[in-house]
């Protein structure tokens, strides 16, 4: 028979690039959670990736992960450089956007360069379903209409 796993957590990432890991970040030395981590010098450590299980509820991967309010960072492999990891700048669940399209959250690389990515969030019953999409392109096929982006 077919074996169905269940798990209930309360916060959970949807990869919807298909090619991307979570880690947890704390400080060197002071694993405090810290309001503000991009003013802080320190050297960062983050933990060892999540684990991505398929969905077939979301038909994408899927990644559990800790508290809203904790440090997280988007991990994605790469060819470049010595590790073969390239690693996103720290942020909160709590901090994303709770709306979709023009007003997700921009994700940037370790060295502020844009990554592509944006996050947004869904609430649910139990906590919140952080989102990773692709960068939007907006294209438009009309000759008559126009789009308008704020």
């Amino acid at each position: 028979g077919v074996r169905t796993v269940v798990f209930i957590v309360c916060n959970y990432a949807v990869d919807h690039t298909g090619n991307l890991l979570f880690e947890k970040v704390f400080l060197k030395g002071d694993n405090a959670s810290r309001r503000d981590l991009k003013s802080i010098n320190a050297s960062l450590l983050g933990s060892p990736p999540y684990s991505a299980f398929s969905s077939t509820h979301h038909r994408r991967r899927v990644s559990l992960l800790p508290d809203s309010s904790a440090y997280i960072r988007l991990v994605k492999l790469t060819m470049d450089g010595d590790e073969g990891m390239v690693r996103s700048v720290p942020f909160r669940i709590e901090d994303c956007s709770m709306t979709e399209g023009i007003d997700s959250m921009p994700i940037l690389w370790g060295d502020t360069t844009p990554s592509g990515y944006f996050a947004y969030r869904h609430l649910t019953a139990e906590g919140s379903e952080l989102h990773i999409v692709p960068e939007f392109v907006i294209f438009n096929g009309s000759e008559h209409h126009q789009i308008w982006v704020k």
